[in-house]
């Protein structure tokens, strides 16, 4: 994601009683940005040696509301193996077998497994896995929170944006189209609205 258009529209969609879900937190960029509104944050991370480094930002900013979840989201309970790339970067669909065992849930069961609150955003940055989280996620989404989603290829924004609007969102916003031509092929971040 583009980080000086992300941190823009979190400031402009959150608020201080907000609970912002960061799926595909990485090391936390965003996570960050979401708690300096106030807002309590949940950090979703895939692979153990990124979620750590996760925790550490989160421990450097101890006065943010900050929760990590070193678990991915994804449509359906189980683990994997995933080789972990330079920049702390993994992917579900890199699964070849070799790496760091890692955990995959359903955000729907993960939160009511934890009782995490509904989330009043949500961001997501997966990695190829944008439609598995989504189905993974209907009945959290039910209620139709504001969602920040990168596109990482055209096929993924099609089936995602029907999928969306089979739940019952209809307005779709690319606020920074430049993002659509970025060095390793398309990727496009879109705001998904009610």
């Amino acid at each position: 994601m583009d980080e000086e258009w992300v941190t823009d529209i979190i400031r402009r969609e959150l608020t201080s009683d907000a609970v912002a879900f960061d799926v595909g937190a990485h090391i936390g960029y965003t996570t960050v940005a979401m708690a300096g509104t106030g807002a309590t944050v949940h950090a979703f991370e895939l692979h153990p040696a990124t979620a750590a480094l996760l925790e550490c930002t989160a421990n450097a900013n101890r006065d943010l509301a900050i929760h990590v979840h070193p678990v991915g989201l994804g449509c359906a309970r189980g683990q994997i193996r995933l080789p972990l790339g330079e920049t702390y970067m993994t992917a579900i669909r890199s699964e070849n077998g070799e790496g760091a065992l890692c955990t995959i849930e359903t955000m729907d069961a993960y939160r009511e497994q934890e009782a995490l609150p509904l989330p009043d955003f949500v961001k997501i940055d997966v990695e190829m896995a944008e439609i598995d989280c989504l189905n993974g996620a209907r009945e959290t989404l039910r209620h139709r929170p504001p969602l920040l989603i990168e596109f990482h290829t055209g096929k993924l924004l099609t089936e995602g944006l029907a999928l969306l609007r089979d739940m019952g969102y209809t307005h779709f916003v690319c606020e920074h189209p430049e993002a659509m031509a970025k060095v390793r092929g398309f990727c496009a971040s879109v705001i998904c609205r009610a």
